[in-house]
């Protein structure tokens, strides 16, 4: 049984450990409002540009985009894969990490090679054993439009030259705080929104209908990347406030049970000391 020393001195450690994930879950639960909020905003703007361009694409009849084509079917499949550049939210990259090593088997099963551009600290260590061809902290670490943007062009550009067949986004779709989805979806070829079945004829496109779409497909594109930029950022910080607040909570419990457990020895060692006293009269007595 351990001394009533070792038990003081661990229920002083596990305290100072729920400081600790007390104060983290308090500052993740700040950031994870705030990011939330703005994925919020940035959807109803993505929603209605995906409007826009089925309205377009109503207007255009048979039209072929060349991101709507793959230019060289034998070339590499290009993975984007995020992640965060901090631990301590459970098993957030790791499911991630693991989803993209699979998604390699089933590409070199069918054929391809993969090539990884890994946005993230964590997915870049995590894919140190396979061909990472471009890494970056910065992206996720505080999400931006144009830096965002500025990595889809280049990945537009050498997907239209034909370096790659594919190009794929590997993240944790945001569901809740407590539930993030690792999920793979398609970048390159670009799927575009279902036309509309009713066009509307108020609508002038300038200069023409299929000029229009061109434009707006190729933003749309850059729009999905940084929507899972966005996702992953929430997705970090709502996995991190639920792995410090179950922390926080075991931290409690098990200062609880050392604090029985000290009580108990502490009232053994009183115990003692009280039947040695009655033992040592009782002698004098005799």
């Amino acid at each position: 049984m351990a001394s009533l020393k070792d038990i003081r001195i661990r229920i002083g450690s596990v305290k100072s450990t729920r400081k600790i994930t007390s104060a983290m879950k308090v500052v993740s639960a700040a950031k994870f409002h705030k990011a939330q909020d703005q994925a919020v905003q940035f959807q109803k703007y993505l929603d209605k540009y995906r409007d826009t361009m089925s309205i377009a694409l109503a207007a255009c009849a048979n039209y072929s985009h060349p991101l709507m084509r793959v230019a060289n079917a034998e070339a590499p499949v290009a993975v984007v894969a995020l992640s965060s550049n901090s631990s301590l939210c459970g098993g957030y990259n790791a499911n991630v990490i693991s989803l993209a090593a699979k998604q390699v088997e089933i590409e070199k099963a069918a054929g391809h090679e993969v090539v990884f551009y890994a946005l993230g600290k964590k997915i870049t260590e995590g894919l140190r054993m396979f061909d990472v061809v471009f890494a970056s902290e910065t992206l996720v670490d505080k999400p931006s439009f144009d830096p965002t943007a500025a990595l889809f062009d280049q990945l537009m550009q050498d997907f239209l030259e034909g370096r790659y067949s594919r190009v794929d986004v590997c993240y944790n779709r945001f569901r809740s705080a407590a539930l993030q989805e690792p999920t793979i979806e398609t970048l390159l070829p670009c799927i575009p929104p279902a036309g509309s079945t009713v066009v509307n004829h108020e609508y002038i496109f300038e200069p023409d209908a299929p000029s229009f779409f061109a434009y707006t497909l190729t933003h749309f594109a850059r729009l999905q990347l940084y929507t899972c930029v966005l996702n992953n950022y929430v997705g970090e910080h709502g996995a991190r406030m639920t792995a410090m607040s179950q922390a926080t909570d075991n931290a409690n419990t098990l200062v609880d049970e050392l604090t029985l457990e000290y009580n108990k020895a502490r009232q053994a060692a009183i115990t003692n000391e009280i039947l040695e006293i009655v033992s040592g009269a009782a002698a004098l007595e005799g």
